[in-house]
């Protein structure tokens, strides 16, 4: 009686029949009534199309992407904030550039005592500087681009301009050279902002924006 050839599967349940849509299948009683049998496929096809699973071999698999595991959508202001700090960010780079290469037009707004300053920084000091406007320039970028390596760019700049902020105002009168407390209210303003970058980039890497 065709021995070789292959007998349709026959299912217990007409549930599992919906599994098998590519393999020879039937209903195992003939004698039920046809529309109990269409009742329970729609039935089953309604919780397929609401759980997003297909029963395949008697195994659960899931064609729906798995939302949780991939990155959430960039926030507006993670743009906002790293577009604004980068410009921001880029001035404290450019007055380096002119101090370290002693542009005339550009340093020409400050007295020769002041001049006499910034050109007599120790070499510690001009790293430091260095490190801390380089440093959050580099942050702003990889905050662009939702780089987690934001964070420990940002935390290497406030480390390094807590060095020079600690020569200028403790180990030298900066604020005396300067003259009067504006500089020096530009220079906790500064800090200020530094932190905030700091504290923002950590919390983005742990809510998973930066990867």
């Amino acid at each position: 009686r065709g021995q070789g050839l292959r007998r349709p599967y026959i299912p217990e349940d007409p549930l599992r029949c919906v599994g098998y849509a590519f393999l020879p299948c039937r209903l195992p009683d003939p004698g039920r009534r046809a529309d109990e049998y269409l009742l329970r496929a729609h039935a089953a096809a309604d919780i397929f199309r609401s759980t997003g699973r297909f029963l395949i071999l008697g195994r659960t698999h899931n064609l729906v992407p798995n939302m949780e595991s991939s990155s959430p959508r960039t926030p507006w202001h993670v743009w906002f904030i790293g577009g604004l700090t980068l410009v921001w960010n880029s001035f404290g780079a450019l007055d380096y550039l002119m101090t370290q290469t002693q542009n005339a037009s550009y340093m020409s707004n400050f007295t020769q005592e002041q001049l006499e300053f910034f050109y007599g920084f120790p070499w510690w000091v001009t790293a430091a500087w260095a490190v801390a406007v380089w440093g959050s320039v580099a942050g702003s970028l990889a905050l662009l681009f939702r780089r987690a390596v934001a964070v420990p760019l940002f935390a290497a700049s406030l480390l390094a301009m807590t060095v020079t902020t600690f020569h200028n105002y403790v180990l030298e009168d900066a604020a005396a050279i300067m003259g009067g407390m504006g500089p020096l209210i530009f220079t906790v303003v500064i800090f200020l902002v530094a932190v905030g970058l700091f504290l923002y980039a950590r919390r983005m890497r742990t809510v998973g924006v930066l990867r």
